[in-house]
């Protein structure tokens, strides 16, 4: 895009309308074409690249006379054979107004005061002869303008010198024009004219469009410095609002992971403390017991003579004493098969045992074994009495069967409203026993004075308790 100075439309004599100025443009082309033919002018050029329209006088040779009108400049170029230097080329600068491109059509060596230096000649001597009252005398004619030489008519347009002064005391002139005339040699003025051939003319055009373009790309250059500024600034916030949004989303994501670490701890720890994190009881081996026993254990259970426990993360430690078909259950067991997640033992080697993948396995009498085979629902505790036929079982929804348990127990189901809310039963071999409900609330009878003990000592702490033989116990606190 050319970078021009902007004219203010002026209104032109002859011309109805103002001119509109487009940006980069001083001489509208489609005023410029109307112009031309109004003044019987033919066009013969346009090179939009170069913003020049061309005209030739309309009948005449091309090589005749030729006007170049430069639109974005100003500058109009008029080319034609001068009687005296051949083909010619002449600009004025800073046509701005329809009125002297007009005076131009019609003149092609008009003199405009914008394309040429003039200087008076001898304007002291010129003056001095003015207030004597005296003319010019032929010597000096001569020696300032001699016969052939060029001279500019004050008023009017560059010629040449034909004829000395003759007795009328004027000079025969020939305008660039073609035609003649007497001037006073007053008029005369001496010119120094930019007549340039067009070779040279269209060299310096160039030249000059060449400059032009040379700053139009400086100021792109700068414009685009000033661009890339603002938009490497635009990046630069914009890599900052990501990076600042990485980071809160880091640190919800991060505080999210926390919350729900947090909310899985609190569970652990919630179901710890429902199971019991701590650990007493009287049986065989109860150091070895007591240094097995942790917060992670899941379920232990006794029959007096063994205590096998269960652990969190699907391992698993027992007693010497554990009935062979038990121990065979578990003892390498391979990784791959599903863990132990519920065990209970009582006397006579019965036992019962349940793993993830929900399947179950146990010794027990065959009305547990009915029992157990009709049911779908899942087992929460099982616990085995007295006898080989006393048993009790608790299902996760609170339901429970049992036969033959101690009439302690019975007199507190009955109490109870034989309400299906249990959570746990333990029985043991001598009528002891052990309930929990979903309430939270507890109660055990039949036991030795000695546990009884040991187990006031506790009071509402108590979360389970199991029985062995010999009256031996284990109970689980927090």
């Amino acid at each position: 895009m050319r970078s021009t100075k902007q004219c203010n439309p002026r209104i032109m004599q002859g011309v109805a309308s103002v001119a509109s100025v487009a940006d980069g443009v001083v001489l509208p082309v489609a005023i410029i074409r109307r112009v031309a033919r109004e003044e019987g002018l033919s066009e013969c050029y346009f090179n939009e690249t170069s913003r020049v329209i061309s005209f030739a006088r309309a009948g005449e040779s091309f090589e005749r006379v030729r006007f170049n009108v430069y639109y974005t400049t100003g500058t109009v170029g008029t080319c034609l054979n001068h009687p005296r230097q051949g083909r010619t080329q002449l600009f004025r600068r800073n046509v701005r107004t329809l009125e002297d491109l007009r005076e131009i059509f019609q003149k092609p060596r008009v003199h405009t005061g914008k394309g040429y230096q003039r200087r008076p000649i001898d304007s002291h001597s010129h003056q001095h002869c003015h207030e004597e009252g005296r003319s010019l005398s032929p010597l000096w004619i001569t020696k300032n303008f001699p016969v052939g030489s060029r001279a500019y008519v004050r008023g009017y347009s560059n010629c040449t010198i034909q004829s000395g002064m003759d007795n009328g005391g004027k000079v025969k002139v020939l305008y660039d024009d073609g035609s003649s005339y007497r001037a006073k040699p007053t008029m005369l003025e001496e010119v120094m004219e930019e007549i340039l051939d067009e070779e040279t003319a269209a060299k310096q055009q160039l030249q000059s469009l060449e400059a032009e373009r040379s700053q139009i790309d400086q100021q792109i250059q700068e414009a685009k410095g000033i661009l890339n500024h603002f938009e490497e600034k635009r990046r630069l916030e914009e890599a900052k609002r990501l990076e600042k949004k990485r980071l809160a989303e880091e640190r919800e994501e991060q505080e999210a992971k926390r919350q729900q670490v947090a909310r899985l701890v609190a569970a652990i720890d919630s179901e710890r403390a429902k199971r019991g994190t701590l650990f007493s009881g009287f049986v065989d081996q109860a150091d070895f017991v007591s240094k097995q026993f942790d917060e992670t254990v899941t379920v232990i259970s006794t029959s007096g003579n063994a205590t096998i426990l269960l652990y969190e993360g699907g391992s698993w430690a027992c007693t010497s004493g554990i009935t062979k078909l038990l121990h065979n259950k578990l003892n390498g067991r391979q990784r791959t098969l599903p863990k132990a997640t519920y065990v209970a033992i009582g006397s006579m080697d019965r036992y019962y045992i349940r793993f993830s993948d929900g399947k179950s396995e146990w010794v027990g009498c065959d009305g547990m074994t009915a029992l157990l085979n009709k049911e779908e629902r899942t087992v929460a505790s099982i616990a085995f009495g007295e006898d080989w036929n006393s048993y009790f079982v608790v299902f996760t929804d609170g339901g429970w069967m049992y036969e033959s348990i101690p009439q302690g127990l019975i007199d507190v189901i009955e109490r109870r409203q034989r309400r299906g809310d249990l959570t746990c039963v333990s029985l043991g071999p001598n009528g002891e026993y052990y309930v929990a409900a979903k309430n939270g609330r507890s109660w055990w009878g039949g036991v030795s004075s000695k546990a009884s003990k040991a187990i006031g000592n506790f009071g509402n702490r108590i979360r389970f308790m199991d029985f062995g033989d010999d009256y031996t116990y284990i109970f689980r606190y927090s």
